[in-house]
């Protein structure tokens, strides 16, 4: 199990929260997932303090009854930990399959290890409506538990007594499951789908309605905690930009939007001066533009990652027309506002070289150089890109999440360290 997981799970025993897993991670030493849990009503406010205090964050709007979402990173794995708690069994996208059997599930729940997980019969058809209901599918890590489940699973628990009650086959599932039958496990999904939303009492289902309204509504008041965090990524050549900004994409847990913001790149391979005039002229309008794009995912909460930034243009101008051209960098450099996170991965110039040699090395060390010198100006974090970009990754999400905390959490975030940082030879 991992750490993080450990860690919480004792400190939740300590406090006499009651709760379980709903289903055991495939991978619990690292989840590749959400970890799913199920904790008592009364204890949800008890729940959320040991949890906050072993180092996870709620998001906001997720932060209340039926479910909850909270975030921890492992920095040493640069992975998060994701935490979807509930108070009541639910199925369904939109928790359109509601159940009444939280309680039982509780108190027939067994202990495993560092865990709790439900008793077996419950777990098999937990497990198994989960897939029918929320997941539409039968995911290969899920058959063979399903067809061991199956095989002792029994009919007279509270959740087949249900489905038998409105009349759907449970030995059918049952057998299906047994068998490994997964189409034909499958094709019974629409079936009771729609015998369970049949049986939802009409006050229940408006009820339902009215909490999915609700919660539409109120997203306006969520903004100014949920609006997207911007991450800039600067750099010379071949430090690996590109390269991080797909690992934050793959390892983040919300939404990650992608956008590049070089201002130097016209796609031309020898422009003319009137090129260079208009080209000149539209970068400004350029940014805007990216800029607004990142506006509207950070409106929806969405990480954003910039691969570089308006502070290339905090460079030194080289001739010709060096004045003119301070001029126009220093409008260019403030076009637009500042990130809320700047990263600069530096590395040695022969190793920058070797990756992309776009530059000459002596070039390539006066890139460098240049952008080190950045540091006197801006509240830059320095990464050593040097490193295996699974480190760089795990540094670079470390500081995106405290950004994320102090947002999420108002976690005092603290200022970037400023001492010089000692290349690597």
């Amino acid at each position: 199990m991992h750490p993080r997981l450990i860690a919480l799970f004792a400190a939740l025993s300590g406090h006499g929260v009651v709760w379980t897993l709903l289903r055991v991670p495939r991978n619990p030493e690292l989840p590749p997932g959400d970890v799913d849990l199920l904790v008592r009503p009364e204890d949800l406010t008890a729940f959320d303090a040991v949890a906050r205090d072993a180092g996870f964050v709620a998001l906001p709007g997720w932060d209340a009854p039926p479910s909850l979402l909270y975030f921890a990173l492992d920095e040493d794995a640069g992975r998060f930990v994701v935490l979807d708690v509930a108070d009541r069994v639910v199925f369904g996208a939109r928790d359109q399959y509601p159940t009444s059997v939280a309680a039982g599930v509780l108190d027939r729940r067994v202990p495993d290890g560092d865990a709790f997980r439900p008793a077996p019969d419950d777990e098999f058809w937990l497990l198994l409506l989960h897939c029918l209901l929320d997941k539409g599918t039968v995911p290969d890590h899920y058959r063979d538990r399903l067809e061991a489940g199956a095989r002792s699973a029994s009919t007279d628990s509270a959740l087949p007594k249900f489905l038998a009650a409105i009349q759907v086959d449970v030995d059918a599932l049952r057998s299906a499951a047994a068998r490994g039958d997964w189409s034909a496990l499958l094709a019974q999904a629409a079936p009771l789908a729609a015998a369970w939303t049949h049986s939802v009492p009409r006050m229940e289902r408006a009820a339902q309605r009215w909490r999915r309204l609700r919660r539409v509504l109120g997203r306006p008041a969520l903004l100014p905690r949920r609006r997207g965090i911007t991450v800039a990524l600067l750099g010379p050549n071949g430090a690996g930009k590109s390269t991080l900004a797909h690992g934050i994409g793959e390892s983040f847990p919300l939404p990650v939007a992608q956008i590049y913001m070089g201002l130097w790149k016209t796609g031309a391979s020898e422009p003319t001066a009137l090129r260079q005039l208009a080209d000149a002229a539209a970068r400004p309008f350029r940014a805007w533009g990216r800029l607004a794009r990142a506006m509207g995912h950070q409106a929806q909460g969405h990480l954003v990652v910039f691969d570089r930034y308006v502070d290339d243009a905090r460079r030194p101008a080289a001739p010709p027309l060096r004045a003119v051209k301070r001029i126009y960098f220093w409008l260019l450099s403030r076009a637009v506002p500042r990130p809320d996170v700047s990263l600069l991965l530096d590395l040695p110039a022969a190793v920058a070289h070797g990756r992309k040699a776009e530059n000459s090395l002596a070039e390539t060390e006066v890139e460098r150089t240049e952008y080190l010198a950045l540091r006197a100006q801006l509240p830059l974090h320095v990464l050593d890109a040097s490193r295996p970009a699974a480190e760089v990754r795990g540094q670079a999400l470390a500081v995106v999440w405290r950004a994320y905390r102090s947002r999420f959490a108002r976690v005092e975030l603290p200022a970037p360290a400023r001492e010089p940082v000692e290349p690597r030879p």
